[in-house]
């Protein structure tokens, strides 16, 4: 009678990225904020957004409500997302593609208007990030990997990820997070 196949654990340490492509992956999967490339944050959401345009993807950038101190995880989870939307946008929306990133801060009690949009933040209090595009219509949502990272990050700082195909043509990214959670944790806060 043969016997049942056992778990074997390795005792090598995982092997290093062997390409490229493997260590941007583990690049955008690191939480390591100590390394300068992943601590990007808010403030550098115009540059990205002027890369885009320049990468062949016009790309506007809208800030709307009062900013104020948003802590430094929630501000790389919120760049690195923008980041992987717009990168998606370029890959897979198609020559005349546009794309739109909006940064909206909320305050308590705020329900959203036509111009913000809804305010899918407990209490209100919080920040939102979206980013749509014009591109091609999409049938389904694929499970890339780029998916896959924006919800563990935007779960990673108490938030909630929507990843969709827009009515009529194009995508829609948006994170919302409140940030009343991370003022009561006495998070690290950043400007």
């Amino acid at each position: 009678m043969p016997r049942p196949a056992r778990s074997r654990r390795s005792r090598h340490p995982p092997a290093a990225p062997s390409t490229s492509s493997d260590q941007l992956l583990e690049t955008l999967r690191s939480d390591d904020l100590d390394t300068a490339a992943t601590t990007l944050g808010l403030a550098a959401l115009s540059t990205l957004v002027d890369e885009s345009t320049g990468a062949g993807v016009p790309t506007t950038l809208t800030v709307i409500g009062d900013p104020r101190p948003v802590p430094d995880t929630v501000q790389v989870s919120l760049y690195r997302i923008a980041q992987e939307a717009l990168t998606n946008a370029r890959r897979h929306a198609g020559p005349d593609a546009t794309a739109d990133v909006r940064l909206r801060y909320h305050d308590a009690g705020d329900t959203g208007t036509a111009e913000t949009g809804t305010a899918d933040i407990p209490g209100g209090a919080g920040i939102e990030l979206e980013v749509t595009n014009t591109g091609r219509r999409v049938a389904r949502v694929g499970r890339g990997l780029g998916l896959v990272g924006m919800r563990e990050r935007a779960a990673a700082c108490g938030g909630r990820l929507e990843a969709r195909p827009r009515d009529g043509d194009g995508f829609l990214v948006r994170i919302s997070v409140p940030l009343a959670v991370h003022a009561d944790a006495g998070a690290d806060a950043g400007a």
